[in-house]
């Protein structure tokens, strides 16, 4: 065999197997740059559930949460209250208190915390008795646990809590409609369910 062709092949082997390192490198570097991440975004969501866990007893005193709202406005007023309100925003987009201009088309009531948390509420019912995703739901709370900081992302930053009549619970629980084992991985596939697997609760 000619010496220059020898030559030839072992430099495009060697090319070859460091093209693969490289490769297998960035791809082990990506998982784990992935990794962290989610890991900083489960730190978030407990934290964030913890302070809102906190709001609704202090707001519901161990008697749930049944007549305690009549309005949106009634769960923004009473929980801007427990979670150290900076800006109450009634177009929230609009006004400095929400990120992701993607998830609604209409002005949604929310507020700022001194965490700079962005908070949103949506209400349903005065009895809890509304059966939007789960069953004895009065309303829903999204939270955007870094505010405008980076993803603004469903399933990452922003997560959704139900609110129902003994207390707070995150979506993608089991008996919610919304399954995280269908629709959050975590890598290409993010929903409200991550809530659930962030925090590891089922």
């Amino acid at each position: 065999m000619n010496y220059r062709f020898k030559k030839a092949v072992s430099f495009v082997e060697v090319a070859f197997v460091i093209f693969i390192l490289i490769f297998s490198y960035l791809f082990v570097f990506k998982k784990m740059f992935d990794n962290m991440k989610n890991t900083d975004f489960m730190r978030a969501a407990g934290i964030s559930l913890t302070r809102l866990d906190v709001a609704g007893r202090n707001i519901s005193l161990g008697q749930g949460f049944i007549g305690k709202f009549k309005s949106e406005w009634d769960m923004v007023n009473l929980f801007s209250q427990q979670l150290e309100m900076d800006k109450i925003c009634y177009d929230s987009q609009s006004e400095g208190c929400w990120s992701n201009n993607n998830i609604w088309t209409t002005p949604r009531l929310g507020f700022r915390t001194k965490n700079n948390e962005f908070v949103v509420m949506n209400f349903y019912s005065s009895s809890c008795s509304s059966k939007i995703n789960i069953p004895n739901t009065c309303g829903e709370i999204i939270i955007d646990t870094n505010g405008s900081g980076q993803p603004n992302r469903v399933g990452q930053d922003i997560l959704k809590f139900y609110v129902v009549k003994s207390g707070l619970i995150p979506a993608g629980i089991r008996g919610d409609i919304i399954n995280p084992s269908d629709d959050c991985d975590f890598v290409h596939n993010f929903s409200w369910g991550c809530t659930a697997k962030l925090l590891n609760v089922k």
